[in-house]
């Protein structure tokens, strides 16, 4: 039950018994006894002004007649008053409206857009309300007033915003307003607060008893509390029948608690376990470090034996070095040696080609004398066969005895003798011929081993070449691959000795060469593959 029904019944309280005492009552005296005070501060004594829920201002701006109206309240009672049709009810409507009301309850429209002014497209309602002492609500964010602020639109939009006394929004939220009313006790659909005109007619009006209990139980929220009531015991018979499902459901829980019990001493035996198990990790650490120091000794032993092995490496070391420092020496000579040589092949270059063109030319020639030599030959042979032609025609005239006369014998003798000259003719043009064929037959023998000799240097000089060449890509590898400056077969078998060590052939890995570590300055590591 709220203070304020408190307040009302203790001052009933004393009106009783200020009645049953004879004792007059201060509210119930004439008026007409003494003057009338026309001033604005009252007669009688008034009672302590209350500290929350006192409506101290109210601001309306296009509702209903106004446009825009501001009104100040005091802390008792006050009336305002005016012509008909001045807006006396619109500030009561405001109120409804403006603390959540719906728009029924005032008598004045059925929807809040009916409320604007006409000719506006919003409305707005500001409701500022006390906010002081121990019933306060939420002072820390509210402080000593809270505004209370209703906006709405012709489409029938509407928000509300709540403020602060410093005009800051704490909440936008009707259910923020409704906690609001309920803590100031504010109840804006009860006619007993709010008697709007139409309500007030129909009361007066109405002859029926059952109106008038219906307004009754209205005005005093029993009608509610008979509604609260049957919810409370909804809620109750609810309550129960939850109640004994879970008694139902308790022996289960009980055996489930007992279950998780035993589940519990059994994570404790596990932590026993766990803690256990930690020590013994513990133990078997030191262990294990025991284990390496006992194999420690070992190696230490080794190492000692390798720290007294070390001069004589190093021994050794400075005789690489020296090597080293030969190797170097007669690499840069055998480089300055290509270099000489790759120069002198460049100026050779140009008699090789020429040579080669030269014995091209004496190719050409020799097959030329060849062809001639061919054609002499076969022109010898046509001519010897002419002369064994005309010897036997010789030996055939000789032999025919019966046409020898004179005339004929000298016509003979002269064609013999022409024949006998064209044959020493002949014979002396073959002579000349074999001689210019041993002419050319040794000329052409003296081209073709000339051409064998040309051949021959050429080639010489072509594998001096191809030589001089794989030497230098050689050089030239061994600046990418170090190991290679120690001979070309030198990676395989490095690689080789790697695959062997990987199957298990080896007890321990051969190292080598030893020029190739010296320049790495380290000792018993392996060159990075």
């Amino acid at each position: 039950m709220s203070k304020r029904r408190l307040t009302e019944r203790d001052n009933q309280a004393k009106k009783k018994r200020r009645h049953d005492a004879g004792e007059p009552d201060p509210s119930m005296e004439d008026e007409d006894d003494g003057p009338i005070n026309q001033s604005q501060n009252p007669d009688f004594n008034t009672s302590p002004e209350a500290e929350v829920g006192i409506i101290e201002k109210i601001s309306v701006k296009n509702f209903m007649c106004h446009t825009r109206l501001d009104v100040n309240f005091g802390p008792h009672v006050n009336f305002i008053v005016g012509r008909n049709g001045s807006g006396k009810s619109a500030v009561v409507a405001a109120l409804v409206v403006g603390l959540g009301g719906k728009a029924s309850v005032t008598s004045r429209g059925s929807t809040i857009k009916g409320f604007i002014k006409s000719g506006k497209s919003t409305g707005e309602v500001q409701i500022k309300l006390r906010n002081r002492g121990p019933d306060a609500f939420r002072h820390e964010m509210y402080g000593d007033s809270i505004t209370v602020q209703r906006k709405f639109t012709s489409e029938g939009n509407s928000k509300y915003q709540l403020l602060s006394k410093n005009g800051v929004m704490v909440s936008d939220k009707r259910e923020e307003l409704f906690h609001i009313l309920d803590q100031f006790n504010i109840q804006v659909d009860n006619p007993v607060a709010i008697l709007n005109q139409e309500t007030s007619r129909n009361f007066l009006n109405s002859k029926s008893p059952q109106d008038k209990y219906k307004f009754f139980l209205k005005a005093t929220q029993l009608e509610t509390m008979k509604h609260d009531y049957a919810k409370a015991n909804e809620q109750k018979s609810i309550t129960l029948e939850i109640i004994r499902q879970k008694e139902r459901s308790l022996p289960v829980l009980e055996k489930e608690v007992i279950d998780w019990e035993h589940k519990f001493k059994s994570l404790d035996a596990i932590d026993e376990l766990k803690k256990k198990v930690k020590h013994l990790k513990n133990e078997m650490a030191w262990s294990l470090v025991a284990a390496k120091e006992r194999g420690l000794e070992p190696i230490k032993k080794k190492l000692d034996q390798e720290d007294s092995r070390t001069p004589k490496y190093l021994k050794k070391v400075e005789e690489v070095k020296e090597n080293l420092e030969k190797r170097q020496q007669t690499h840069r000579q055998i480089q300055d040696q290509i270099l000489a040589i790759s120069e002198e092949v460049q100026k050779l270059e140009p008699q090789r080609k020429q040579a080669k063109s030269n014995m091209q030319q004496e190719r050409d020639a020799a097959r030329q004398a060849q062809n001639e030599v061919n054609k002499t030959e076969k022109d010898l042979r046509t001519c010897c066969r002419d002369r064994d032609m005309v010897k036997e025609r010789i030996e055939e005239i000789k032999n025919s005895a019966q046409h020898d006369y004179e005339a004929e014998r000298r016509a003979r003798q002269d064609k013999i003798d022409q024949l006998m000259e064209k044959s020493r003719a002949l014979e002396g043009q073959q002579r000349t011929t074999d001689h210019q064929k041993n002419q050319f037959r040794d000329a052409v023998t003296k081209y073709t081993n000339d051409g064998y000799t040309l051949r021959r240097d050429e080639q010489g000089i072509q594998d001096k070449q191809d030589s001089d060449r794989q030497q230098l890509k050689m050089l030239m590898a061994a600046r990418s691959d170090r190991l290679k400056r120690f001979g070309q077969f030198i990676p395989n078998i490095a690689k080789r000795i790697d695959e062997f060590h990987r199957k298990g052939y080896f007890h321990e890995k051969p190292r080598g060469p030893l020029g190739f570590y010296l320049l790495f300055g380290l000792w018993g590591k392996y060159p990075p593959s």
